[in-house]
């Protein structure tokens, strides 16, 4: 005689969950964990017959039990799929709120450069009737930093013509520049630092100051005497 196999088991549960996906600096989206619970084995419900073939019962209850795993696997895909498009979606607001501020970054920059002054504003530059410049040392000012110019000199203007000196300095560092001349009109902007004008005397003129880049709210001191009644 052959009797049914009864199987006892304690209450169980299957449970899984995801990692953590980071995207970015200090970013993390842990995926959400999910419990997945099944039907329990019972004391008293056979799990074979007399022959020793699992009962309808518990063929049933494997079954249901091996759907249920195979979904909360399947499940898995589609919620990965639906984080993949949210993280998507975080990165472009990043590498939107990056350029934006890389954008507010050269606006300032922009501006700093605009403003920036030399300093003093004025007697850096004299011109000679031969056609050449000489800049003496100074510092450049901009918004947040001053920094040190060196010494140079610039050649190759005809009398009477009235010369802008600048140079170029991207870094805005200072030190040796290579300074350049121009009769045209120049703006301070992108990389170029104007130091200021002058006009290069006639044959057999003594040598002449030239006037610096007035910053705004500048007033120039001419030296007027003026007697108030």
């Amino acid at each position: 005689m052959v009797e049914p196999v009864r199987v006892s088991y304690d209450s169980a549960m299957l449970g899984y969950a995801g990692g953590d996906i980071e995207v970015g600096p200090n970013l993390s989206n842990p995926l959400e964990e999910k419990t997945v619970r099944l039907d329990r084995l019972q004391r008293a419900v056979a799990v074979s017959d007399r022959a020793g073939s699992p009962t309808v019962q518990f063929q049933a209850l494997w079954q249901k039990t091996v759907e249920s795993i195979e979904d909360a696997f399947s499940q898995q895909g589609s919620q990965i799929d639906e984080i993949s498009s949210i993280l998507a979606a975080i990165q472009a607001v990043q590498e939107t709120a990056t350029q934006a501020a890389l954008d507010a970054q050269n606006v300032s920059d922009e501006v700093s450069l605009a403003n920036s002054t030399t300093v003093p504003v004025d007697g850096l530059l004299s011109a000679s009737s031969t056609g050449g410049i000489t800049v003496a040392a100074h510092q450049r000012q901009y918004s947040n930093n001053t920094v040190n110019v060196d010494a140079g000199s610039v050649s190759g203007f005809a009398p009477g013509a009235f010369v802008r000196v600048y140079y170029n300095d991207s870094a805005r560092e200072g030190g040796a520049v290579t300074f350049m001349g121009t009769m045209d009109e120049i703006v301070q902007t992108g990389s170029v630092h104007v130091v200021g004008g002058v006009t290069i005397p006639q044959i057999g003129q003594p040598d002449a100051s030239g006037t610096g880049s007035t910053p705004p709210g500048y007033v120039r001191d001419f030296g007027l005497n003026i007697d108030l009644l």
